[in-house]
């Protein structure tokens, strides 16, 4: 196992960070420490899972060696940059169709997402065409939930968080170290909620579940309370349990 990923991006059976990101989930959660059961089995868990993260950084970097030789489409004389476009207002951009809901997808594309910088758009056009097609997809499967989970505005939830981290971040620059550490806390948050759906470690539920009072206190104080909805829906959803464990395992929909 020690160089399956390897051989999965080597062989072309793997061609992007998100398709590289699932296997190396699945194969985590067959060996991490956390669900190994006694002392001996835990010490081997530990060192096949330290060979599976070598293995997965390795396959990145040979994912990221195959994307260098992958240059831009010559742009047009009225074209500009791609670091100088910017993207039109949410107005502008047609809302996703509702996809079939699934929590295990959902929580997966949440996670790719925020691996690809959510809520700041890449600049450059190739990262930023796969920004926004991992958007759309969350958007699509927020959708879908929509039609049929109370209180059906988990859309609009998401892009008030998107509108409000945003502008936390925006507030960060260029000289104000405490409003960046704020986001990096808000992020933060929710990586620890989206590594609990896919792993069920107590550690990000218990991180989660201490640090959302103290930040939704933050987020009131300062008047930007947009990301608040979307939040209060991971939360809940986090207190329902591991999203992508329950689901393989048959328990959630």
């Amino acid at each position: 196992m020690a160089q399956r990923l390897i051989e999965l991006v080597d062989s072309g059976r793997i061609a992007d960070e998100a398709a590289l990101k699932r296997a190396f989930r699945r194969l985590a959660k067959r060996i991490h420490p956390d669900v190994a059961a006694g002392a001996a089995a835990t010490d081997g868990a530990s060192r096949s899972f330290i060979l599976l993260k070598a293995d997965y950084e390795e396959a990145l970097a040979r994912l990221a060696s195959k994307r260098a030789g992958v240059t831009e489409a010559p742009r047009t004389a009225k074209e500009p940059p791609a670091s100088e476009a910017k993207p039109g207002p949410e107005a502008a951009r047609p809302r996703p169709a509702p996809r079939p809901y699934s929590a295990r997808v959902l929580y997966e594309g949440l996670e790719d997402l925020l691996g690809r910088g959510f809520p700041t758009e890449p600049a450059r056009a190739p990262a930023r065409a796969s920004y926004l097609a991992s958007r759309d997809e969350v958007l699509g499967l927020l959708a879908g939930r929509d039609l049929f989970l109370p209180p059906g505005n988990a859309v609009e939830a998401f892009l008030a968080l998107e509108a409000g981290l945003s502008a936390i971040i925006a507030a960060s620059k260029p000289n104000h170290p405490m409003e960046g550490r704020f986001a990096y806390y808000l992020r933060n948050l929710v990586a620890n909620i989206l590594y609990y759906h896919t792993s069920g470690s107590a550690q990000p539920l218990n991180y989660a579940r201490n640090e959302w009072p103290r930040l939704a206190r933050e987020l009131k104080g300062r008047g930007e309370t947009r990301p608040l909805a979307f939040l209060a829906l991971l939360m809940a959803d986090l207190e329902a349990g591991p999203a992508c464990l329950d689901e393989e395992a048959g328990r959630r929909p």
